[in-house]
């Protein structure tokens, strides 16, 4: 056989057979294995056959691999069986965004949804609206200031003594925001059914989506993966165990559903759908294991002072260990905090490339390239951080572990407090250009959940940087916060 015979897939994209074993090894993720085959094993199962399962739900301690877990499982699906897979990061701020996202990546495989798609555009129609009228004509804004005079907010002399601070009594303030947006909807919807849609639009359209998923398993193998349901109250979590009884329709066979907890499945909860349902319970990794895991990225070698916990280690700080590894070389024994030694180690460059890369939620090559102001076609930084095993691989793009990003946010402000500032302006361009792309503009973003999505986190972040200036676009957004996240909100406005 010639070289010119040889298929572009048939080529290894490796340099050699030590690379192919270390990767395999890697992507076995030491003590997983058997979950991996028994995932394989289930969808080669047909359907009507009694052990077959169509529900799965990995549980375990943060830092234990789930996410890991799932995006492995889910390229499994793809590459093996040729599934379309469905992925939701558990960003989302409510269910009707999850359907929205997922529904955005259907379109994207070229799969419709006729059904749900047309509903929705006349939900975010009548929102802008909506949102224009009750805002501003009808003086919801002026009900925020009246909750402050009418006992829904406590006021209290705060910590120094001087002036007082305002407690919002939450469920009352949200609770009275939501009665009185409904009452000026009943006014301006005379039709019924619009009524509905835009009054409760997840009991409404979580039916239309579900259909059009119905139509598309007829002929696709959907699999649908959901990180972090049990999140903020589990809201995520009791949505899909409504639509999995099927309170919304009946659910078709030809999906499977990949969820990730930090607890356990409520055996109660979740008994009409034991007989379809898999638990995978993951552990922290034996000794044993952990050492051979740091070995598969250590060229094969066991460090000597690798400092492991007696009896089990989370993948997590395994992954953090191997990085240190790989740009320091040692590991101190000692060391109270790993984070902050290899941060302080690395040359400046790099150092703030990777306290860049903890502003973004949700990381690309190209939004990462931006931040650190790099060249796509020569952007070495942006790569350099996407290869450390702290980043973990996603169906779209990268991420960081929660836990990681809280401590680099805390190291960056302490150590590059401009470059932090200088990335959150990046961050700014990034938005008001999305924004152009969408065609949206004033107040129609506030009604599409894509603008929302990436404008809550980045106004996160810029309270969090610079709290005096940013507050007033915080106290702007107040009347739809509230009845999207009261809690939220509330939490926010004590900032």
């Amino acid at each position: 056989m010639s070289p010119d015979s040889i298929t572009a897939s048939s080529r290894s994209p490796y340099a050699s057979l030590l690379d192919v074993l270390r990767r395999r090894l890697g992507a076995g993720f030491v003590g997983r294995a058997p979950y991996i085959e028994r995932f394989r094993h289930h969808l080669t199962l047909p359907l009507d056959d009694p052990q077959r399962q169509f529900i799965f739900l990995i549980s375990g301690e943060p830092g234990v691999g789930k996410t890991w877990l799932m995006a492995r499982l889910q390229r499994l699906a793809q590459v093996e069986l040729g599934a379309c897979g469905l992925w939701d990061d558990g960003h989302a701020e409510d269910p009707l965004a999850v359907m929205v996202h997922l529904a955005h990546q259907l379109a994207q495989a070229g799969v419709a949804m006729p059904t749900f798609t047309p509903a929705y555009n006349a939900y975010i129609t009548h929102q802008r609206i909506l949102a224009r009228d009750l805002d501003h004509s009808s003086g919801v804004r002026f009900f925020i200031g009246e909750a402050f005079m009418d006992g829904q907010v406590r006021w209290q002399r705060n910590e120094s003594g001087w002036g007082l601070t305002a407690e919002p009594d939450r469920e009352a303030l949200a609770q009275s925001q939501r009665q009185a947006r409904r009452i000026l909807r009943r006014q301006l919807i005379p039709d019924e059914d619009l009524f509905r849609l835009i009054d409760d639009p997840i009991t409404y359209l979580s039916p239309l989506w579900l259909a059009d998923l119905r139509t598309a398993a007829q002929t696709d193998l959907l699999a649908l993966f959901f990180d972090d349901v049990d999140r903020e109250g589990g809201w995520l979590l009791a949505w899909l165990r409504q639509l999995l009884t099927g309170q919304f329709g009946e659910v078709p066979a030809g999906a499977l559903w990949v969820m990730a907890a930090v607890r356990p499945p409520d055996d109660d909860a979740w008994l009409s759908l034991a007989e379809v349902m898999a638990h995978f319970a993951l552990n922290p990794l034996p000794q044993e294991d952990a050492r051979n895991f740091i070995a598969v990225y250590n060229n094969g070698h066991h460090p000597e002072n690798v400092a492991l916990p007696d009896d089990s280690a989370l993948p997590l700080d395994l992954a953090l260990q191997v990085t240190i590894l790989r740009e320091v070389g040692s590991l101190p024994a000692d060391e109270a905090s790993p984070l902050r030694m290899l941060v302080d180690y690395l040359d400046r460059a790099r150092a703030q490339a990777l306290l860049l890369a903890a502003l973004p939620l949700t990381i690309t090559r190209e939004r990462l390239a931006q931040l650190l102001g790099e060249p796509l076609d020569d952007a070495r930084l942006a790569d350099w951080v996407l290869s450390l095993p702290i980043i973990q691989p996603l169906p779209e793009g990268w991420c960081m572990h929660e836990r990681l990003r809280r401590d680099l946010l805390a190291l960056g402000r302490e150590k590059a407090p401009e470059k932090i500032a200088a990335g959150l302006e990046t961050l700014a361009l990034m938005l008001r250009r999305q924004a152009d792309d969408l065609g949206l503009d004033g107040e129609a973003r506030w009604t599409d959940l894509a603008w929302r999505e990436f404008w809550f986190e980045h106004l996160t972040y810029r309270l969090l940087q610079d709290a005096d200036t940013f507050l007033g676009m915080a106290l702007d957004a107040a009347p739809l916060l509230l009845e999207l996240n009261p809690d939220w909100a509330a939490a926010l406005a004590r900032t």
